[in-house]
C-alpha cells in the first residue's frame, strides 16, 4: 500500500518530509521499516512452522530413510533461497532490493543480467519463498507447507 501512495502522489517521501527528512532520508526510513516487516514475516513463519512441528517419535527415526531425505531436501531449499536472496543482492543492492526507484531517480538504468538474474527475471518471487518450503519440510507439518505455498501465491499476486 506504502508503494502504490508512494508511486502515484509521492506519499511517503512527503509523509517523512514533513518531519523535516530528505528524499534520501525518506527512502533509509523506508529501507528500515520494509526489513522490520520482512524479517517480522519471516520470523512469524518459523514460530508457526516451531509450534506445528511433528516431533520425532523416538531416537532411531533419525535414521530413518525418510527423514534423512526430508533433511537434504529442506537444507537443499534453504540453501536455494539464501543463494537467491544473496545473489539478487549483489546484483541489485539495497536501491532494488527496497524498490528504490519509487523514491529516488536510478543512478543506472542500464538492466543487468548477471548472477541469478541470468536464469530468472523475478528470483525473489520465485526462489525467495525455497526457504519456506525448506522450513516445512523440517516442521513435517501438511499446515505449514500449505501456508508457504499461499504466501507464495500472495506475493506473485499482489
Amino acid at each position: 500500500l506504502v508503494l502504490a501512495a508512494q508511486s502515484r502522489s509521492a506519499w511517503w517521501t512527503a509523509f517523512c518530509g514533513r518531519y523535516g527528512l530528505s528524499s534520501a532520508e525518506a527512502f533509509r526510513e523506508w529501507v528500515r521499516q520494509y526489513a522490520f516487516v520482512y524479517a517480522m514475516n519471516h520470523v512469524a513463519f518459523l514460530i508457526l512452522a516451531w509450534r506445528m512441528r511433528v516431533p520425532v517419535s523416538g531416537f532411531l527415526e533419525v535414521f530413518y530413510p525418510q527423514f534423512a531425505a526430508r533433511m537434504l531436501g529442506a537444507g537443499a531449499l534453504l540453501a536455494i533461497a539464501v543463494y537467491g536472496m544473496t545473489e539478487a543482492y549483489d546484483v541489485l543492492g539495497v536501491f532494488g532490493m527496497a524498490y528504490g526507484d519509487f523514491f529516488l531517480e536510478p543512478q543506472d538504468k542500464k538492466l543487468q543480467y548477471t548472477g541469478v538474474f541470468r536464469y530468472l527475471n523475478n528470483p525473489d518471487c520465485m526462489l525467495g519463498y525455497c526457504g519456506h518450503y525448506g522450513v516445512s519440510l523440517l516442521s513435517g507439518s501438511w499446515f505449514v507447507f500449505f501456508v508457504a505455498v499461499i504466501t507464495q501465491i500472495a506475493n506473485l499476486v499482489f
